[in-house]
């Protein structure tokens, strides 16, 4: 078992994600373990051999029928950095409630390659980049097109704002558009 193993109890901890929105900000502590998983290492101080055994067996069975409704949500620290990756842009969403802050926390600015641009009106561009990630050129400021297998670079900008540099032509400011972009 890997152990950057992240275990994130959706529907277990939905009061959490309800009523603590605002003791969550002030309070960084990592939230209590989701209570199937407590059951699965509260195992390990059985003495009987047999005893311990069986308890791993009823709560492993336990956590395999709960991630398979979708009631626990296990990943691993590649894919809860590659899932913050992905959302880079977008607005926050508090689904990931148990993520400690440093996995993937953090992400300041993503680079990728131009899938397609297109032209929207006289100087704005929509662009999609490798990953699907979809951003709108959001002042009008003339650029050279941008064209498919360029690189562009994305970061914050002040006041929640994000800047592109296009193949290293000076920033222009850019919103991430929420809608998956057809492949």
């Amino acid at each position: 078992m890997r152990s950057g193993v992240i275990i994130i109890g959706f529907l277990a901890n939905l009061s959490l994600c309800a009523g603590g929105a605002a003791a969550a900000g002030k309070d960084q502590k990592q939230p209590a373990r989701s209570e199937v998983l407590q059951k699965l290492i509260d195992c390990r101080s059985i003495p009987d051999n047999a005893q311990r055994l069986a308890c791993y067996e009823a709560q492993t069975a336990k956590i395999d029928d709960a991630e398979a409704k979708r009631d626990l949500v296990i990943i691993d620290r590649d894919q809860a950095t590659k899932a913050r990756k992905d959302g880079f842009g977008l607005p926050a969403r508090p689904l990931i409630v148990g993520a400690p802050p440093a996995l993937g926390e953090g992400v300041t600015d993503v680079t990728a390659k131009i899938r397609t641009a297109k032209l929207l009106d006289s100087k704005r561009w929509l662009f999609v980049l490798d990953d699907g990630a979809r951003w709108y050129q959001a002042e009008s400021k003339a650029i050279r097109d941008p064209k498919p297998g360029q690189s562009v670079r994305i970061r914050k900008a002040s006041l929640g704002g994000f800047l592109a540099n296009i193949d290293g032509q000076p920033a222009t400011r850019v919103r991430r558009i929420d809608q998956p972009a057809a492949n």
